[in-house]
């Protein structure tokens, strides 16, 4: 079965996925959303332990997180926070 719905009220902003070393391991840590690259750029110098994975991409998100973002430019998740987002279908890979 299909499921098809219409994504209103959301906006585009960039979303970076992190993991953190640990004693030669690896695991996967959340991620951080960024009202643009310049933002982005910014967040990952302020970064010492956890390392970004790959290159950002596009998701769309709502109002109510958008208002957020749009304050504090860039806001890091949780795995779980990021996860229970995405879930909800507040977080969307474009």
């Amino acid at each position: 079965m299909i499921y098809l719905y219409k994504i209103k009220d959301m906006n585009e902003v960039l979303i970076q996925l992190w993991e953190n070393f640990d004693n030669d391991s690896h695991q996967s840590d959340g991620c951080s959303l960024h009202i643009d690259m310049n933002e982005r750029d910014i967040f990952l110098n302020l970064q010492e332990q956890d390392h970004p994975v790959g290159l950002p991409s596009e998701v769309s998100i709502p109002d109510s997180i958008y208002d957020i973002l749009e304050k504090k430019k860039s806001i890091r998740l949780s795995e779980i926070e990021m996860n229970n987002l995405m879930g909800l279908k507040d977080i969307i890979v474009l």
